[in-house]
């Protein structure tokens, strides 16, 4: 009898947890890069994008769009804007973007850089090697 509810409860527990997980999620960067697939403007992809995410909102519910307070997705958001009010071009925006993302790419690189320096470091100091 033990081993038939441990048989039950091991075939029950993961179907009954996947379920309560919930349903399907969308990241609101992963619907700006759908969007700007599609078209060239940043004020279009803007819109593309708004509109898969309240489609997907309705679909789904409020709580299945994540990642709309994303740092790099409030800079693109701040470009549309001077897009859209005409204090920047179109390409000169996406070409800030892209320097914004190359800028952040060679933050991350130099920090991993010291790391492993000072890893290297402590390695040196402690064990003697990597001297």
């Amino acid at each position: 009898m033990k081993k038939f509810l441990l048989t039950i409860f091991l075939i029950i527990f993961p179907i009954i947890f996947l379920y309560s997980c919930g349903g399907p999620s969308l990241h609101a960067m992963n619907a700006y890069k759908d969007c700007s697939h599609k078209y060239e403007n940043i004020v279009a992809v803007d819109q593309c994008a708004n509109n898969m995410m309240r489609a997907f909102a309705s679909n789904y519910g409020a709580g299945s769009v994540y990642g709309r307070s994303d740092p790099d997705l409030q800079v693109y958001k701040g470009l549309v804007y001077k897009v859209k009010t005409n204090q920047l071009s179109n390409s000169a925006a996406k070409n800030r973007y892209l320097q914004y993302l190359q800028a952040k790419e060679n933050k991350r690189a130099d920090d991993a850089r010291k790391i492993g320096e000072f890893s290297d470091g402590l390695n040196c100091i402690f064990f003697q090697t990597n001297c």
